[in-house]
């Protein structure tokens, strides 16, 4: 059942919206972009094959949720999917970021980058966390260098890797706090 509080939550940006991700939203083309080994290279679910039940359990998982959310990207353009974004609490100052834009025309473009300024944006200014935090392999290059354009650091902190369970020699966790956020967003003024 999903939360009332996480019905009316829409994030919307000069070319793209994201919405909570409902059952309703699961497509043979997401469910397809999940299964194209260009896109779940990186990902958690790597090569294992995704199916309609697989994704629905993964979605009502965070619909019922209260501190967990799943959003749906879509271009406001033509009103496709480009991806989806997941938020999940860690502590009382800490949300981590899982981030997949399924549609690889949009790599590296601003369909990629802006929704990603407004997740951030939501978790520190709506959400009230103080950390955002990713995690990637070490070898997903493309990946940490989108989000040391965001201002997020390297962390070799052993207690978050366990936290995460993360294992150190594959990947790496990186970190952003609402501080340096603002001075490094402020210098660069990313994709607005």
């Amino acid at each position: 059942m999903k939360s009332r509080i996480k019905e009316n939550i829409v994030l919307s940006g000069k070319y793209v919206l994201l919405k909570i991700f409902e059952i309703k939203d699961i497509s043979r083309k997401y469910i397809n972009g999940l299964n194209n080994n260009k896109v779940n290279k990186y990902l958690k679910v790597g090569k294992a094959q995704q199916n309609y039940k697989k994704v629905k359990k993964y979605i009502q998982n965070f619909l019922d949720s209260k501190k967990n959310f799943m959003f749906l990207i879509k271009n406001k353009k033509n009103n496709s999917m480009l991806g989806t974004a997941t938020i999940r609490a860690v502590s009382k100052n800490s949300a981590y970021v899982g981030y997949m834009i399924s549609d690889v025309r949009y790599w590296g473009t601003q369909y990629s980058y802006l929704p990603f300024k407004l997740i951030i944006s939501f978790i520190f200014n709506k959400l009230k966390y103080k950390r955002i935090i990713c995690t990637t392999l070490k070898k997903n290059i493309g990946v940490i260098i989108f989000l040391k354009k965001f201002g997020f650091e390297k962390t070799t902190n052993s207690i978050l890797f366990k936290k995460m369970g993360q294992k150190k020699k594959q990947s790496s966790i990186y970190l952003l706090n609402k501080i340096n956020y603002k001075k490094h967003y402020e210098k660069k003024n990313l994709y607005t």
